[in-house]
C-alpha cells in the first residue's frame, strides 16, 4: 500500500447548517496500486479494503466502495467482505452498485490531494452526489535530499491574500 492520497468522508449534510455529519471515512492510497481503506466512524465496526482498483475505474468503484456504508445495503453480500480484489469484480458488480449510490445519494466531502487519481470535475459532473470538494492550497514537505522544507503546491485563491 503506498501513501493516503485522498479522503472521503461519508454520511448526511445537516439541513440547518450544511455541514457533512460523517458515518464512514474512505481513505484513498496510491503507490504500487491504487487502494481504498472504507472505516465506520460511528455504529459498529467496519473495516474493508478494496485492492487492485484499476485506476480509469477509479471514481466508479469509489462510488460502489461507498454504496456499501449505506444502512439500506446493509444486507448486500458484500459487506460482510473484509478484503476486494476489485480487479476480480464484474463489471456488473460495480455498476450494479454505483446505481444503489446514485439512489440513495449519500453526502460526502472529499479531501484530493495534489497529485490524486481522483479529479474534481469527476464530483463536479456526478449530479446525483451531495458534495463538498476540497482541493489543496498549498502543500509544503520536507526533502531529505535538500535538508529543507520545500513548497511544492500552492494555489492563490485570493488575489488579496499574501
Amino acid at each position: 500500500m503506498g501513501s493516503m492520497s485522498s479522503a472521503v468522508f461519508v454520511g448526511s449534510f445537516h439541513q440547518n447548517d450544511g455541514d457533512l455529519i460523517p458515518t464512514h471515512l474512505v481513505q484513498i492510497f496510491e503507490g504500487n496500486s491504487l487502494s481504498f481503506v472504507v472505516t465506520a466512524l460511528e455504529g459498529p465496526e467496519f473495516r474493508q479494503t478494496w485492492q487492485l482498483v484499476d485506476p480509469e475505474a477509479a471514481f466508479e468503484t469509489l462510488l460502489a466502495a461507498i454504496a456499501l456504508t449505506i444502512p439500506d445495503h446493509g444486507d448486500h453480500p458484500m459487506v460482510n467482505l473484509r478484503t476486494i480484489d476489485a480487479s476480480r469484480l464484474p463489471d456488473s458488480a460495480i455498476t450494479e452498485l454505483v446505481d444503489a449510490f446514485r439512489t440513495s445519494r449519500p453526502g460526502i466531502v472529499v479531501t484530493l490531494g495534489a497529485r490524486s487519481v481522483l479529479r474534481t470535475e469527476q464530483f463536479v459532473n456526478e449530479t446525483s452526489l451531495e458534495v463538498q470538494v476540497l482541493t489543496p492550497f498549498m502543500e509544503r514537505t520536507f526533502s531529505a535530499w535538500q535538508n529543507e522544507m520545500i513548497t511544492t503546491h500552492f494555489h492563490q485563491s485570493d488575489p488579496e491574500a499574501k
